[in-house]
């Protein structure tokens, strides 16, 4: 391949890495919780509180990717030279530099999933006010014991919305790997 072409290659390499990007959350679209609240409303009021309820800021999304930027790193740097490697390998062909891109932007998705759903599993303090707890204790029938009880998981709904978005600079987006493409 000529040095020109390589050039551009790894120009267009370089654009789609750009206009790419993984979102980690909740989507609007994950679904309303009990009461009426979508989840991802849901998932800003648990995570910077709110004062009219008493309820405190238990901090989740940014900590949670926080503990594995490292990782997320590591996994963007690869994932970038795999794109420009892959952009020179096809002629410059976009599609398979956007497959790279792809690839790299999931695996950093599913990284910052994990660690999130990690974090809010390990529990999040403070604790559960006892009145929380009383409150968990009678709303299910033949609960006799506390046992394990977590702040921001009741029903598990709230941690298995969260998820992430892969968008690629041709309108190519794809939800969680349990989701399908959408366009």
């Amino acid at each position: 391949m000529p040095e020109k072409d390589v050039a551009r290659a790894v120009r267009r390499a370089l654009a789609i890495l750009d206009a790419s990007q993984v979102l980690v959350g909740i989507p609007a679209e994950a679904g309303e919780h009990e009461g009426g609240i979508s989840n991802a409303a849901l998932g800003y009021i648990l995570d910077t509180g709110d004062l009219e309820t008493n309820l405190p800021p238990r901090p989740w999304l940014v900590p949670g990717v926080e503990a594995v930027r490292d990782q997320i790193t590591k996994q963007l740097a690869t994932g970038a030279r795999k794109v420009i490697d892959a952009a020179i390998a096809s002629d410059g062909d976009v599609r398979a530099a956007r497959a790279e891109a792809a690839k790299a932007l999931e695996r950093v998705g599913l990284i910052a999933q994990g660690s999130i759903q990690r974090r809010i599993s390990e529990g999040i303090a403070p604790a559960l006010s006892e009145r929380t707890v009383y409150a968990r204790l009678h709303r299910r029938k033949n609960r006799r014991s506390a046992g394990k009880m977590t702040p921001l998981i009741d029903t598990g709904q709230f941690i298995r919305s969260i998820t992430y978005v892969v968008k690629i600079s041709n309108g190519y987006v794809k939800h969680d790997v349990r989701s399908r493409y959408v366009r």
